[in-house]
């Protein structure tokens, strides 16, 4: 038997009516809830309470704002105030007892405070590495004073004191790898660069300046730290221009010099090391960001202290400079290419190669016969930016051959042979374009006009300047059959804008300037082959309209 059958009926019935009327009052007190929680009472009520919740994780915030800047910053600013007071501690021995009672206080300072920090160690570590920043920070400047900043020196043979000098220096490097610090590196790279400008001796600041590098490259590769890239790409340039000025960091006069000695050798090597590093030689894949703003950097800084250096030292032999940038960043573009990194960076190096070249052109075929083989480099390049599938490439060539050609039309004297080159090299570079626009993913025909409107007005440019003046009309009304014929064979309309332009100019040529000094034999002709033209160009278009299905141009 079933337990409910147990049970009476009754009771059964009282059981459900209790749990419906319990159902029914659960129901109630849920609408009462909604109906309260919108009233504005109770909305006061929340906010308020979210208002003590708010307030309280701001003070938690606000303490552990004032946690950081007790443990941390007053750490810092206890160690600038130690150094502080050994320097006028020294200060203070040197007045009264000389150079070796100031070092000896020096030196005696910062061992006491170093043992106490072995106190300290194990409980406060992170203020003790910051007091052992301030000491190792002290001892360079102990060093320096041994022969610099002073007339009393100590020692008074220069290559030892920078032989002591390189102890507190390799130290810090030594404790930065220890720390794995980025932020104590670059203090050990700006005692490197400050020790060499204060040799004040051409052979050590530039060296420093090398030796700056290669450790940048080399903990860039060894440990993937790029932050303090940037730091040293700023350091190293700037100790050369320092150098360059005279070293007023050393005390001298804010003078450029005049020799300039083998510091190119250098400056290459910094642009090189700077190149290579923050692009191939890395262990792991740094952000493209990384590499391209370094590049950028690195150029930047490049390009302007060679532009003084050239204009300064070279004026006369700048062609071999910028030979060599042409060869180096055409090959590290290219090398780029075939290991398939940075797209952006590859065709920027292949542009500075492109600009490099231009600039050794003109120095070594001068204006106005450089002209010629800037206009034929137009088509290298644009060989190069189809290797490459590179839009950036076409873009700056475009702007590389409008700017010589305005400058060309502005400035230089017209060359017949120049003026072709023009519009032979527009035309043919149009076509290439045309032809490879799929591999160069060209979404836009204005580079593709740009070339064809350079060519149009070359072409009449070249002729009017080359062609006798009772020929002129004639060939441009050739000029004009020559396009009607380009446009027939590639089946492409641009052509037959070009014809219809070259024409109407031809007409109005005739009209305007032809009819007044040209003989009567010469108007017969010149007429007559212009009224053909332009009947053939007439019956033309009237066959293409006439036909029921017109044959569609295409871009060939």
């Amino acid at each position: 038997m079933k337990k409910s059958d147990q049970i009476p009926s009754d009771d059964l019935n009282r059981l459900h009516d209790t749990i419906e009327s319990l159902q029914s009052r659960v129901e109630q007190l849920e609408a009462k809830m909604v109906a309260l929680e919108s009233s504005p009472i109770m909305r006061y009520i929340v906010k308020d309470e979210e208002d003590e919740t708010g307030d309280a994780d701001s003070e938690e915030t606000r303490k552990g704002i004032e946690s950081a800047i007790g443990e941390h910053g007053f750490a810092w600013i206890s160690s600038i105030i130690l150094i502080f007071f050994v320097v006028f501690l020294m200060v203070l021995f040197q007045k009264n007892w000389g150079s070796l009672a100031a070092t000896m206080s020096g030196l005696a300072a910062s061992a006491v405070v170093f043992l106490l920090t072995l106190l300290l160690r194990k409980r406060f570590s992170g203020q003790v590495n910051r007091i052992h920043t301030g000491i190792l920070m002290l001892l360079y400047y102990i060093s320096l004073r041994l022969h610099f900043f002073t007339d009393d020196p100590l020692i008074a043979s220069l290559p030892l004191s920078l032989i002591i000098l390189a102890i507190p220096v390799v130290i810090q490097f030594v404790y930065a790898l220890k720390r794995k610090s980025q932020f104590l590196t670059g203090i050990g790279l700006i005692m490197l660069i400050a020790a060499g400008l204060c040799s004040d001796v051409t052979e050590i600041i530039l060296f420093s300046g090398a030796v700056t590098t290669g450790l940048s490259i080399m903990l860039l590769w060894r440990n993937n730290w790029s932050q303090q890239v940037y730091f040293a790409l700023f350091l190293v340039y700037l100790n050369h221009v320092l150098w360059l000025f005279g070293n007023p960091a050393g005390g001298n006069d804010f003078v450029i010099r005049e020799v300039a000695g083998y510091n190119l050798l250098f400056l290459f090597g910094y642009g090189i090391l700077f190149s290579l590093g923050s692009i191939l030689l890395l262990k792991k894949e740094q952000p493209v960001s990384f590499s391209i703003s370094t590049t950028m950097w690195n150029a930047l800084f490049f390009s302007t202290i060679l532009a003084l250096e050239v204009t300064t030292f070279y004026k006369k032999n700048y062609m071999l400079i910028f030979a060599v940038i042409t060869v180096f960043s055409l090959g590290y573009s290219a090398l780029l290419q075939l290991k398939g990194k940075h797209r952006f960076i590859t065709a920027f190096y292949a542009c500075v190669s492109f600009i490099a070249l231009s600039i050794t052109i003109y120095g070594y075929a001068g204006l106005p016969q450089s002209y010629l083989w800037l206009a034929l480099q137009s088509l290298l390049v644009v060989s190069i930016a189809l290797w490459f599938r590179s839009q950036i490439i076409v873009w700056v060539n475009t702007l590389l051959f409008v700017g010589i050609l305005l400058f060309y039309l502005a400035k230089s004297p017209s060359l017949d042979t120049v003026n072709f080159v023009f519009a032979i090299v527009a035309l043919l570079t149009a076509r290439f374009l045309n032809w490879k626009k799929e591999r160069l993913t060209l979404r836009t025909e204005a580079l593709r006009n740009i070339y064809l409107l350079a060519a149009f007005f070359m072409l009449l440019l070249a002729l009017f300047k080359a062609i006798p003046k009772q020929f002129i009309t004639l060939s441009w009304v050739g000029a004009a059959a020559f396009y009607f014929i380009l446009s027939i064979l590639l089946r492409n309309i641009k052509y037959r804008y070009m014809a219809i332009g070259t024409l109407i100019v031809a007409i109005l040529y005739l009209f305007l300037i032809d009819l007044k000094n040209m003989e009567v034999g010469f108007r017969v002709v010149a007429f007559l082959i212009v009224a053909m033209i332009s009947l053939a160009g007439s019956l033309y278009y009237t066959n293409l309209k006439v036909k029921k299905k017109p044959e569609k141009d295409r871009d060939l």
